[in-house]
């Protein structure tokens, strides 16, 4: 969504495909509502079709819609979500493999979220600094 968002101030037509039938992920699905109102969700959702953004949900983009999507359209960009990850957590993300058109080149995306944190570990996907050996 933040990327449709920020296509869409940037004067692109957008459409969000998803296949469950509410908006969120794992916001909607993962996080309980005691801790995150879904009220929130919809809301944002309100926000971003005012703002001009198109959602088409319930729709799961096979390889027919994608090839559809593909030749329609300038640029696709396939936002999978953090629950492939969850999925494949002892090997890390699965990549997808798309066929690459010359013109349209598809790149991975964890090819661009390195996080550098100094002084930090990964400990279960969360960071934790580290405290000098001097406070210790």
């Amino acid at each position: 969504m933040s990327c449709g968002e920020r296509l869409n101030r940037a004067g692109t037509a957008v459409t969000i495909y998803d296949r469950s039938s509410r908006i969120g992920g794992l916001l909607q699905t993962g996080v309980p509502s005691f801790k995150l109102d879904k009220a929130l969700l919809t809301r944002r959702k309100t926000l971003l079709e005012q703002a001009g953004i198109r959602f088409a949900l319930g729709i799961s983009v096979d390889e027919a819609i994608l090839s559809r999507l593909l030749e329609e359209n300038d640029a696709v960009f396939l936002g999978l979500g953090g629950s492939i990850c969850a999925r494949h957590a002892k090997t890390g993300c699965r990549p997808v493999l798309l066929q690459s058109h010359s013109r349209n080149p598809v790149p991975q995306a964890q090819d661009c979220c390195t996080v550098t944190v100094p002084s930090a570990t990964t400990c279960r996907g969360r960071i934790a600094t580290r405290r000098p050996s001097s406070a210790r």
